[in-house]
């Protein structure tokens, strides 16, 4: 079931990413400033997601199926994160208005890391995840 959640999401979030979204990340770092298309952004995730579609899959067949629970908790925080990510509402503002495009790039920026943070915490999840079930099969 878990790698079927993963691999339906995966397509979810790649045919939304190509029908809605048509906005950019922009970020600034040091004297660099960075604009990454949301739906390219979409595309690695669909990627990530199909990845662990195949990791769940293999591993459930081929040697012992991974914790359900913290395979769950794993999927959550991935979803959770990317969706964060790609889906955070940007709203159009006139560029006189320093003061509102300064708190919208405020707010992306809070929402990018937030989301970057509960997709990694996923990822640790999935190695805690791995090391137990081969822990437990000796």
């Amino acid at each position: 079931m878990l790698p079927l959640l993963f691999c339906c999401t995966g397509i979810i979030i790649l045919v939304i990413a190509m029908v809605f979204l048509n906005s950019t990340i922009d970020i600034q770092l040091l004297d660099t400033y960075y604009v990454i298309p949301k739906r390219l952004v979409a595309i690695g995730i669909f990627a990530v997601m199909q990845a662990f579609f195949i990791l769940y899959y293999l591993f459930g067949s081929l040697i012992t199926p991974l914790g359900s629970k913290l395979g769950y908790a794993h999927y959550l925080l991935t979803v959770m994160g990317a969706l964060l990510v790609i889906a955070f509402p940007v709203r159009e503002i006139a560029a006189e208005d320093f003061v509102a495009l300064a708190n919208k790039m405020r707010n992306e920026a809070i929402a990018v890391i937030t989301g970057t943070g509960l997709f990694v915490v996923g990822q640790l999840l999935f190695f805690v995840n791995l090391i137990l079930t081969l822990l437990a099969r000796k």
